[in-house]
């Protein structure tokens, strides 16, 4: 579980809540990688301005890097606070902004 205070909000992030809102239905046909050309794309989108690979978690704008950080630490199962992101997580991250089907569970715990 992860507690924030944002904008003097706190806000509980858990892993349920965290699977409920993104409403994560991944299914055996769904893709579980993304190229790394559609990922460039959609980082430019997000306003990542650093040459990827490697993603750094600090340097996207407020917003993506708060779901970042929460898909790290909720979905990932990933504790420390390492802030580059691996390409499998990047591709993964990537698919939940631009809303595409995707399978997350392959890549629990990687």
């Amino acid at each position: 579980m992860l507690e924030f205070v944002i904008q003097g909000k706190e806000i509980i992030v858990s892993v349920k809540i965290t699977r409920d809102v993104l409403q994560i239905k991944d299914q055996p046909g769904h893709p579980t990688e993304i190229s790394i050309e559609q990922i460039k794309k959609i980082l430019n989108k997000m306003g990542y301005e650093r040459v990827f690979p490697p993603t750094i978690k600090k340097l996207l704008p407020p917003y993506f890097h708060f779901h970042a950080h929460c898909f790290l630490i909720c979905i990932s199962g990933r504790k420390e606070g390492a802030d580059e992101i691996s390409l499998l997580n990047t591709g993964a991250i990537s698919a939940l902004v631009i809303n595409l089907d995707f399978r997350f569970r392959r890549n629990l715990r990687k």
